[in-house]
């Protein structure tokens, strides 16, 4: 995570700028952002910073995901009045989350950071399992195909 500025005096007034690498197993989630009546990535994290905090924030994350799909390194900010630094930050939200979610880490960051335009990369990863058989201890984590895939059509 980059830090286009450093925060100053001023952030106490306004807040203090947080910005988190979050790891999730998105298995039982509607994906990553707020909807009505489903349960998301956001807003369980965003039920976690209220818990520790008493704050309803505004959570901005660096990318999207869908339903049922997995994240090892989305950053996430949000502005809290709370005064707690950073560790803090990730101490108490790790003790909070339910343990598909994990913040790897976090760092106080300028007041102008915006995860989506520092954002240098985005990778992803598509596991396909192509066998007859199901994938029991990986099942989470792959997309079973039964049968054998076309290779060669895929590289077209």
């Amino acid at each position: 995570m980059s830090s286009p500025s450093v925060p100053d005096e001023a952030s106490a007034v306004v807040g203090r700028r947080i910005a988190i690498r979050l790891a999730y197993d998105g298995t039982r989630y509607s994906g990553w952002q707020l909807q009505p009546n489903q349960t998301t990535v956001q807003g369980t994290l965003a039920a976690a910073i209220r818990e520790v905090s008493g704050e309803d924030l505004v959570l901005k994350g660096a990318s999207r995901t869908d339903a049922g799909v997995h994240a090892l390194d989305q950053v996430v900010a949000f502005t809290s009045m709370s005064g707690h630094a950073a560790g803090v930050w990730v101490r108490a939200l790790n003790a909070t989350l339910p343990r598909d979610i994990t913040v790897r880490e976090g760092r106080e960051v300028g007041l102008d950071f915006d995860p989506v335009t520092a954002a240098i990369r985005k990778r992803y990863r598509f596991r396909i399992h192509d066998a007859s058989w199901r994938p029991v201890l990986d099942r989470h984590l792959v997309w079973h195909w039964r049968g054998r895939l076309d290779e060669e059509r895929m590289r077209e």
